[in-house]
């Protein structure tokens, strides 16, 4: 089988890396041939020279498959009359602006772009329900697949081991996103003021810090060959999100990265974490700043849940959540024999 990825972003952007470049190996493991090609196009030129390198691809492969295609509509079908089998994969609600951010006129050019684009697919891969329900709604004749983002667990070797003493409660994720964890400064700051083995730091692995007043945090710059190991400095994971048209789109993958470390989680209960973290098994719920203050001053009082979820989280992102899991589905969609 030869499979063409037309990827919007680099190659080493989160996105990119994780929906399409991480299961490179572990396709030409079970015999595929794979190419790709990023969309980095600023000019006229770059378009044509785009346009030309897509139509060998697609002449070549027996499937391409666009994440989150944003190409106008003529080279979209130029690749669909070209090649035997299109796919589109896309794993959030790139369409909506980020909580404060305005509507812009290129959020509608995007959603435009990504519904003609699923019209003309043989199938859309989404990374989670709740997008899938959004596929089903706006392109409702095309085959819908959950196909979660997903860890490989060749890059998560060590699992954390509860131990007693003050919790470190971290937050990972791209600068963009800190207004997420900024909201919840309150709750931060009264488990910052605890005293003894109940005193709670909070580390964020950003590319840039959070502002936090009065929360005793450290900083740790992200890098994709020191991620696994921020994650283990780490004794409880937290995803909170305020509730949007974009937090709704969005997918579990940082509760499932925690996960995968063996932290249990805690997680507003909007699609995308709760779709991953099962309240009580993997991790908590928490509704607002004060259930957060209590879900989390639960964790840091109480080794043996942080040691329960954590293996319990653990054992859900290798059975549902890794690419080893969820390999032989991604064959199968490749395929068209889902």
């Amino acid at each position: 089988m030869k499979v063409a990825l037309l990827i919007r972003d680099p190659v080493e952007q989160s996105g990119s890396r994780l929906r399409a470049v991480q299961w490179i190996p572990h396709l030409e493991a079970a015999g595929a041939s794979v190419r790709v090609l990023p969309w980095v196009v600023h000019s006229r030129q770059d378009l044509v020279r785009y346009a030309m390198h897509a139509a060998r691809l697609a002449r070549w492969a027996d499937v391409v498959v666009f994440h989150k295609p944003c190409q106008p509509r003529w080279l979209i079908n130029a690749v669909r009359r070209l090649t035997p089998r299109m796919l589109v994969d896309f794993d959030d609600a790139v369409w909506a602006p980020l909580p404060g951010e305005a509507l812009a006129p290129w959020h509608d050019r995007l959603r435009v772009r990504l519904v003609r684009s699923m019209r003309a697919a043989d199938g859309v891969l989404v990374g989670s329900h709740r997008l899938g329900e959004w596929v089903a709604a706006s392109a409702p004749a095309v085959p819908v697949t959950w196909m979660p983002t997903c860890v490989d667990l060749a890059d998560y070797p060590d699992v954390k081991r509860a131990v007693d003493g003050p919790a470190a409660v971290g937050w990972i994720g791209a600068g963009a996103n800190l207004g997420d964890l900024e909201t919840l400064g309150p709750a931060l700051r009264r488990l910052s003021g605890d005293s003894g083995d109940s005193k709670a730091t909070l580390t964020v692995i950003s590319d840039r810090p959070a502002t936090l007043p009065g929360v005793c945090s450290r900083f740790v710059p992200w890098s994709r060959a020191g991620e696994a190991a921020a994650l283990l400095t780490l004794d409880i994971g937290v995803m909170p999100l305020r509730d949007s048209d974009r937090a709704r789109g969005r997918c579990g993958f940082k509760a499932i990265q925690y996960m995968a470390t063996g932290l249990p989680v805690v997680a507003s209960p909007v699609p995308g974490p709760s779709e991953v973290v099962e309240d009580g098994v993997t991790g908590l719920f928490a509704v607002d700043n004060g259930a957060w203050e209590q879900q989390l001053r639960k964790l840091t009082h109480d080794t043996s849940l942080r040691s329960e979820l954590g293996a319990s989280g653990r054992e859900a992102a290798e059975s549902r959540y890794s690419v080893q899991a969820n390999l032989p589905r991604l064959l199968a969609v490749l395929r068209g024999s889902d």
